[in-house]
């Protein structure tokens, strides 16, 4: 790699440095970006699993709060 670039210093000049510099900079955000957004769908569809599998044990939970609620008891007995 150091070879190639003191190639370059003595073949190019400044600009033409500047535009290889340029595309290799554009070429390495373009990668980084592709891989970023071909994650994106990973990503989004595992945010959704933190909610609570456990469906019974909801619906049941709610059930009570509900029944409670309606009925002016409390959840917590003794008091």
């Amino acid at each position: 790699m150091q070879a190639y670039i003191e190639k370059l210093k003595a073949e190019k000049s400044t600009h033409e440095r500047r535009q290889i510099a340029l595309r290799v900079a554009g070429t390495v955000t373009a990668v980084m970006f592709v891989v970023w957004i071909s994650t994106l769908g990973v990503r989004l569809a595992g945010s959704g699993s933190q909610q609570p599998t456990n469906t019974a044990n909801t619906a049941a939970t709610l059930q009570a709060v509900q029944a409670a609620s309606s009925s002016n008891q409390t959840l917590i007995p003794g008091y």
